[in-house]
């Protein structure tokens, strides 16, 4: 009651734009960390990244939301703004460490790094340590802290969402005959 509806979208909103914005330099940034450490190189600062990614989440999107979670109850609210101040950059630096990890010619796949406290779901996503071509869609759910874990080796087993992304190139380029 201290602020006005419209007050409290945008410095809200532009709060957690920027929060997004950090995160994904963050998520970049570790990323790049892992994958230095694994090619046993060195890197020091955010300006050494290779791969800039794009924060994802816009600011009217973040906005939407905002108007949304504003219509309950002050309880409800509350604990709605708590999930998104805490799932959105979660999933922004989850993103920015996927497109990092995509970006990166010495990456020839993936496998999912879990936590001790990982759920059912995540335990079922990470398939025994199945190594997956890094262009696979990484799985997660909200609030998800698992992550992608660089494979550098030669040998990525293939995947029916890799098998049909090979099939529709193979198409397109046959289409003319």
């Amino acid at each position: 009651g201290y602020v006005s509806r419209e007050t409290f979208l945008s410095v809200s909103s532009e709060l957690l734009q920027h929060i997004n914005e950090q995160a994904t330099v963050y998520g970049s940034l570790s990323y790049e960390q892992l994958a230095a450490f694994l090619a046993d190189q060195e890197i020091n600062n955010v300006a050494a990244l290779t791969h800039k990614p794009q924060v994802t989440t816009s600011r009217s999107k973040i906005q939407q939301s905002l108007e949304t979670i504003l219509v309950g109850e002050p309880e409800q609210i509350l604990m709605r703004l708590d999930r998104l101040g805490y799932v959105l950059p979660i999933q922004e630096t989850q993103r920015a460490y996927e497109q990092s990890l995509g970006a990166d010619d010495r990456v020839e796949g993936w496998t999912r790094g879990m936590g001790d406290n990982a759920c059912q779901l995540c335990v079922w996503w990470w398939r025994d340590g199945r190594h997956w071509p890094k262009n696979h869609p990484f799985q997660s759910h909200n609030g998800c802290k698992c992550q992608q874990v660089p494979v550098m080796s030669t040998e990525v087993t293939s995947t029916v969402y890799t098998r049909e992304l090979q099939r529709r190139r193979e198409a397109i380029l046959n289409r003319d005959r």
